[in-house]
């Protein structure tokens, strides 16, 4: 006769019309010998990388689920309401087509340069 085992994972997905996944995930580790299951939970927000952990320790993990993600709503939807920002893809090139970037000075004095130039000479520097 199959014994029932409460499963060691479970994850709710949650997809909204603007294309944004909210991902719910418990999972229980196998170490645990106590009577009281613990769940390891967290509330993933997929588009903002965003990440909440929690814990719970009991045997409805779908009720504590749930409660989690009520919990964030306030702050998935205020990070939702703002317009994502985009990478910058302009890049300066010179006259043949190359891209070039132009060295910055931070507050320190230090100087940091970026692209393909910069790259060689830091190369040419180190020997």
């Amino acid at each position: 006769m199959p014994t029932f085992r409460p499963p060691r994972r479970v994850e709710v997905i949650l997809f909204d019309d603007d294309g944004g996944k909210r991902v719910a995930v418990a999972n229980r580790p196998t170490s645990r010998t106590s009577n009281m299951p613990h769940w390891d939970m967290a509330l993933h927000h997929l588009p903002s990388g965003r990440t909440w952990p929690a814990d719970f320790n009991g045997n409805n993990v779908l009720d504590a689920l749930a409660e989690l993600v009520e919990r964030k709503d306030h702050e998935y939807f205020a990070a939702s309401a703002r317009p994502r920002m985009q990478n910058d893809r302009n890049v300066p090139i010179d006259d043949l087509g190359n891209p070039t970037r132009a060295d910055l000075t931070t507050y320190n004095g230090k100087r940091v340069g970026f692209g393909k130039a910069a790259a060689e000479a830091a190369r040419s520097r180190r020997g």
